[in-house]
């Protein structure tokens, strides 16, 4: 009978190799080879938008999330609305960046809370739902209205007219895909 012998390691210490992942069964851990310059780039611009994503929802959550009751998918659909004044849900997922089954879900929860209705679109297609403010919709909107400007006037103080367009054609630009879509 053959015995063999695994070398006895500290805990919490991978053997001398230059990653902090563990290992398993006999395999050896390697580093990912370092960013180039171009990706590094990326990986920088993404962390900005990341955060300015959360500097931007931030005041939503402290201040208007529990005062009126809705969540910031809602939120992004009432914003659409009181601009579109009437989508269907594709063009709001579209509007939004917002997966379909989100809007969805946000939809079905305004339309409980008597924020929005739905209705057959009789002109194209009667399968086709139509979605609209009502009338406590477009209140809620009108009272959120204010605060959204003043975090938008905030975000852009800095910025000249011409920036701000650059970026909102940029943001909304048709080369935004899916994350999945580049995985």
């Amino acid at each position: 009978m053959v015995k063999t012998t695994r070398e006895q390691r500290p805990p919490g210490r991978s053997g001398g190799s230059a990653s902090a992942e563990p290992t398993t069964g006999g395999e050896i851990s390697q580093q990912a080879p370092a960013p180039n310059a171009s990706q590094l780039l990326h990986v920088v611009a993404m962390h900005r938008l990341l955060k300015a994503s959360y500097l931007i929802t931030q005041p939503f959550f402290t201040n208007f999330a529990d005062r009126y009751d809705i969540s910031m998918n809602e939120l992004r659909i009432v914003m659409a609305l009181g601009a579109m004044r009437t989508a269907a849900a594709h063009e709001l997922a579209r509007a939004t960046g917002m997966h379909p089954m989100n809007v969805s879900r946000a939809v079905k929860t305004l339309r409980a809370a008597g924020r929005v209705l739905e209705r057959p679109d009789t002109a194209i297609d009667k399968r086709r739902k139509i979605i609209a403010l009502t009338a406590k919709g477009a209140t809620l909107h009108n009272k959120l209205l204010p605060h959204v400007k003043k975090i938008a006037e905030f975000i852009f103080e800095t910025m000249t007219v011409l920036e701000v367009e650059f970026l909102s054609k940029l943001a909304g630009g048709s080369r935004m895909l899916t994350p999945a879509a580049h995985c």
